[in-house]
């Protein structure tokens, strides 16, 4: 999925400070600050590839929206796990803070932002 995918082992400073210390475990924490940092890494790095794409071939039409439904998940996705701070619930919902529902929702924010600009 070229720059789609969600396990890069990186998270961005910008991510970390908006998320609260999780409770639970040592294992339940490290796997749910990873479940967190993919899901989260998964947008940033969306983000970055269209703006390079933006910049590169500069076709507005096609990367701009791209970049704001990616910037919209990315928002919601900080917001929804600032407010959990168990790691155990982060575990239990993993399969919708997962680097492939991230993809799926900026799709579909994407396919909106392009039917408001018809």
């Amino acid at each position: 999925m070229g720059g789609r995918g969600s396990n890069s082992g990186i998270i961005h400073k910008s991510a970390a400070p908006s998320l609260p210390k999780l409770q639970g475990t040592e294992k339940q924490v490290a796997w749910a600050n990873q479940i967190r940092e993919d899901a989260i890494n998964t947008a940033e790095r969306n983000i970055k590839l269209n703006e390079d794409r933006l910049r590169q071939y500069g076709l507005k039409n096609m990367y701009e929206p791209k970049i704001e439904a990616y910037k919209q998940v990315r928002d919601n996705l900080r917001t929804a796990l600032s407010k959990i701070d168990k790691a155990s619930d982060i575990i239990d919902k993993r399969h919708i803070i997962s680097g492939e529902t991230v993809n799926t929702q900026a799709d579909r924010i994407e396919e909106q932002i392009r039917k408001k600009k018809r």
